[in-house]
This record gives structure tokens, C-alpha cells and sequence, in this order.
């Protein structure tokens, strides 16, 4: 598996731009990739990048992680992604037309930190919609900025098999409720699905 981690050293913008482009379309050919946040973030520095980037069509596996988890970040060095990865993921997710299993590594602040992002239909790209089959979520604090995307990616999503939901140890919310996976999946379940033959699994 491809992973793609960042460590700059005050390159300029033009630079860092040049560097971005050259290193995602030196990869564009593999079908398992891991990407941390940064290397995320580091797309934004140019506008307009999907134009400069070579289309991802052999990827159909993708990991989405946080810096600190690489570093042996816990709980208290915010191991959580922010809520504008997801924006960037499914931005890049328009050049990597047939992925068909999508990983989360770790939990999502909330929108109390974060209160302008809301998911919307507008974000997701083809390959979710069409081709999409298994999606894991590590880490949750089941808050609403996860509950949202889980519902919003379940409704859209018209062929997926699996969903995994993996509550963190670290959620208070759960800390002390013995049967926090009934609670979870009764929420679920009310969720509006995309696809009839999708099974949820939560731990």
C-alpha cells in the first residue's frame, strides 16, 4: 500500500505546489493508497488541483488518517480528523473514479469546533454513488459531525455492502453504557439507505 506523508522545509507556495502535483501523479497508477490529513491539506495550496492531477483510475482502496496517529498521538494529542478533510477527500475522490473501499482511521472533531461544515449531496463524488462497496469508521465519538456523514454517505451510496463502526475508547458518551452498540445501531437504523443489501457492524 502507497501511503503519502508530508515534512516541508519553508518552500514557497509555487514550490510546494510543483512538489504536490509531482508526487500525487507519481502515485496515480496504484490501488491502494493511505493518505494523513496533510497530505490532504497540502492539495489546497493549489487552486484548482484536480485540473493538475493525473485521474487515479486503479485506486480502490483508500485510507484516511491523522498525523498524530502516525506519531503515537493518543487521545490527548486531538488523534481526530477535522471536519474539512472530508471536504478535500471527496474532492480528490473525483479523480479516483472506481474506489470501492474507503477508511476513516480516526474520529472527526465535532461541529462545535467546527460549526460552519455541513455535509451535503453537493460533496460526493461518482465513485461513492456508484461504486463504493465498504466504508470503515475507527474511532468514532458517535457526535454529530460522524452521525451526519455516516446518514448522508448510507442515503447516497447505491451499492454499498459494509459499514463498520468502531466507537473509541475515549468517548465519554460511552464510557459507561454496556450496551452502546444496540444504542448506535437503533440509531442507524433509522437512517434512509441507498442500498438494501448494506450490513452494519459496530464495536
Amino acid at each position: 500500500m502507497q501511503k503519502l506523508f508530508f515534512n516541508t522545509n519553508g518552500e514557497s507556495r509555487d514550490q510546494l505546489r510543483h512538489f504536490v502535483t509531482k508526487l500525487f501523479n507519481s502515485v496515480s497508477h496504484v490501488k491502494y493508497l493511505t493518505i494523513s490529513e496533510y497530505g490532504l491539506k497540502f492539495l489546497t495550496h493549489q487552486d484548482h488541483f484536480l485540473k493538475s492531477l493525473s485521474p487515479f483510475y486503479n485506486l480502490i482502496h483508500l485510507e484516511v488518517t491523522t498525523a498524530a496517529s502516525h506519531n503515537g498521538g493518543g487521545f490527548h494529542d486531538e488523534v481526530i480528523l477535522p471536519c474539512w478533510t472530508v471536504e478535500t477527500l471527496f474532492k480528490f475522490l473525483h479523480v479516483s473514479p472506481n474506489l470501492e473501499s474507503l477508511i476513516f482511521a480516526d474520529g472527526f472533531c465535532d461541529y462545535e469546533a467546527y460549526p460552519s461544515y455541513d455535509w451535503s449531496l453537493d460533496l460526493i463524488p461518482h465513485c461513492l454513488l456508484q461504486h463504493l462497496k465498504s466504508i470503515e469508521f475507527r474511532g468514532c465519538f458517535w457526535n454529530q459531525a460522524e452521525k451526519d456523514l455516516v446518514r448522508l454517505i448510507l442515503k447516497n451510496a447505491k451499492v454499498l455492502q459494509t459499514v463498520r463502526i468502531t466507537i473509541s475508547g475515549q468517548s465519554s458518551y460511552f464510557s459507561k453504557k454496556s450496551n452502546y452498540k444496540k444504542k448506535v445501531l437503533n440509531e442507524i437504523a433509522l437512517f434512509p439507505r441507498g442500498s438494501v443489501d448494506c450490513v452494519l457492524h459496530v464495536s
